[in-house]
């Protein structure tokens, strides 16, 4: 994990009731989310909207912004037009059509991706002020089902998935494999650094 120096201010909302969620539930998902910028070696100040919200609000939001009419587990909604990260495009933000629903697709060469340069490195201001990431948005009985299946805690779940909503926000994106891939890797480290149990 990183060594960088990072702040988290988290506004978390809880718009059902969660079992899962410990008493501390704030104070360790603002945890999971430092550790996670601070995985990728960023530094600085940030600002993160997190909302824990039910199915059918979920879907509402899925539809709305996404054009997938059913409920998926995790959706973060970047502050920047900017990734923060210098990333390779088979593992930054991707450009999806409405309705695109995909998931680590294998990366084509000849992709008009692949002849952008790298992204810049943004990074938050440096104005001394908090760098608002934007809004991860979980949908908690998504993930209940997810976990269960999986064999594992939902809190382990909903942490794995905080981790993924961030690296989201950064600039990463698992439309392509090696994305996918790299987004896991982080999202397993950072959970481990944090001694989260399954």
């Amino acid at each position: 994990m990183g060594t960088a120096a990072v702040e988290v201010q988290l506004d978390m909302r809880t718009e059902v009731p969660w079992a899962a969620l410990p008493t501390d539930a704030a104070a360790q998902c603002a945890a999971i989310i430092r550790a996670t910028i601070a995985q990728v070696a960023l530094a600085g100040a940030y600002e993160v909207s997190l909302v824990i919200t039910g199915d059918a609000q979920m879907r509402r939001i899925n539809q709305r912004f996404r054009g997938i009419d059913k409920t998926t587990d995790v959706l973060s909604f970047p502050q920047s037009d900017t990734p923060l990260l210098a990333l390779p495009p088979q593992e930054r933000w991707v450009e999806r059509p409405f309705g695109d629903d995909a998931h680590g697709q294998p990366f084509i060469d000849a992709s008009p991706l692949n002849a952008r340069p790298e992204s810049p490195a943004y990074g938050a201001p440096a104005s001394g002020e908090p760098f608002h990431l934007g809004d991860i948005i979980i949908a908690a009985p998504t993930v209940d089902r997810q976990a269960a299946q999986a064999g594992h805690s939902a809190w382990w779940e909903c942490g794995f998935l905080l981790a993924h909503g961030t690296l989201h926000l950064l600039g990463y994106d698992d439309y392509y494999e090696p994305g996918y891939r790299a987004m896991v890797a982080h999202q397993e480290a950072v959970l481990a650094a944090l001694d989260m149990r399954r």
